[in-house]
């Protein structure tokens, strides 16, 4: 009977999928600077001992003068970097997911019009301003009247859904199988009032920031005030522009070692044979869209004497903790990738073709002639 049972038990096992659990890690103790670049927005760099690195940008939506607004259809695919510069944000991250013909899976709506390209997805949730300037997030699979989408004026993709009124939202996060992997990530949250927007940046891949699984992403959104947050796009796409800040605050991925000339000595490890060899930055990469925010600007202090003297009064500007910049991008490729990525696409698939043909011709009989007549070798 026991032995019975046993093999039931692990027939059980088997048949039914594992349910994903959260990989236990020691807790990370943080440093963090605050400042304030704009009226009503405030700019977090967090050091954990993890290592990580967050940036984090807490939006007040109910000051004068401050949104959040997504990117146009025209817009899309620039970095982070240019398209903050381009329309004179305030602060910027990259936003939602797209597939491998470069269309946007889920929403993508910008400037009050939906992306011709965009399409509900069960699979993807969103994050969304309506057009009376109301922030929402909504999960995958949640279900959204047409009547509330019609209102919508901007808007992102995202998934998993990371914490939902106020906890970590445990079954989606145990579903999605990179969880417990630790990555850069991008998300964005809203406070319970609605009235209050977190976007948050972590860094990953490299020495000084291993970045987070999805669980500490979640516990780090519910701690900077997040009531409902999801997940956008991440890995070499996470950025984070705060224009008086430095400009880009995060170091993008998709960096490399190679032979070290000259590195600081946090970013040089020693390879198996024993050489030196140092990180090189990675470069922003052209995104599908973003979420901008914009914000009004200090207002200039009036001169003392002695500034007036020295030519004027300092400018307000918030602590930057930008350190090194990113790279830029070997090549831009702008829209033009939605056409590129086809043509490559359907050249892949005419080589493939052209292989399996060529490899039956080789592999069929030969003819040959016989008075005329074709006949296979075989029949000879």
């Amino acid at each position: 009977m026991r032995a019975s049972c046993v093999a039931l038990i692990a027939f059980l096992s088997l048949a039914l999928p594992a349910r994903a659990q959260e990989v236990p890690r020691r807790a990370a103790e943080a440093r963090d600077v605050w400042s304030e670049p704009n009226p009503g927005v405030r700019y977090l760099f967090r050091i954990t001992t993890t290592p990580t690195e967050l940036h984090a940008l807490v939006v007040s939506l109910a000051h004068p003068g401050v949104r959040i607004v997504a990117t146009r259809y025209d817009d899309r695919w620039t970095t982070v970097g240019d398209h903050a510069r381009a329309h004179a944000l305030a602060g910027a991250i990259n936003g939602g997911f797209w597939g491998a013909l470069q269309r946007p899976r889920g929403l993508a709506i910008g400037g009050g019009e939906a992306w011709p390209t965009s399409a509900a997805d069960p699979e993807m949730g969103f994050f969304a301003i309506d057009a009376r300037g109301r922030a929402l997030v909504r999960a995958p699979g949640e279900a959204v009247a047409d009547a509330e989408l019609a209102t919508l004026v901007d808007a992102v993709s995202g998934r998993p859904i990371l914490v939902r009124a106020g906890a970590i939202d445990q079954a989606a996060l145990d579903a999605f199988e990179t969880a417990n992997q630790r990555q850069p990530r991008t998300a964005v949250g809203l406070s319970e009032d609605r009235r209050t927007a977190i976007l948050v940046v972590v860094d990953g891949r490299r020495p000084t920031s291993r970045g987070m699984t999805l669980y500490e992403l979640a516990r780090s959104m519910i701690e900077l005030g997040a009531h409902d947050a999801i997940n956008l796009d991440g890995g070499g796409s996470s950025e984070m522009y705060v224009a008086r800040s430095g400009g880009v605050v995060n170091v993008p991925s998709r960096g490399r070692w190679e032979l070290a000339l000259g590195a600081r000595t946090e970013d040089v490890r020693r390879d198996a044979s024993g050489r030196e060899e140092r990180y090189v930055r990675g470069v922003e990469r052209e995104v599908l869209n973003h979420l901008g925010v914009i914000a009004p600007e200090w207002p200039a202090l009036a001169p003392t004497a002695f500034e007036s003297a020295l030519g004027g009064a300092p400018e307000i500007d918030a602590p930057s903790t930008h350190r090194l910049a990113p790279e830029p991008p070997p090549l831009r490729l702008g829209a033009l990738r939605e056409l590129v990525a086809p043509v490559v696409a359907l050249a892949m698939l005419v080589l493939l073709g052209a292989i399996v043909i060529a490899r039956r011709r080789r592999g069929a009989a030969p003819l040959v002639r016989s008075r005329g007549v074709p006949i296979a070798n075989s029949e000879r």
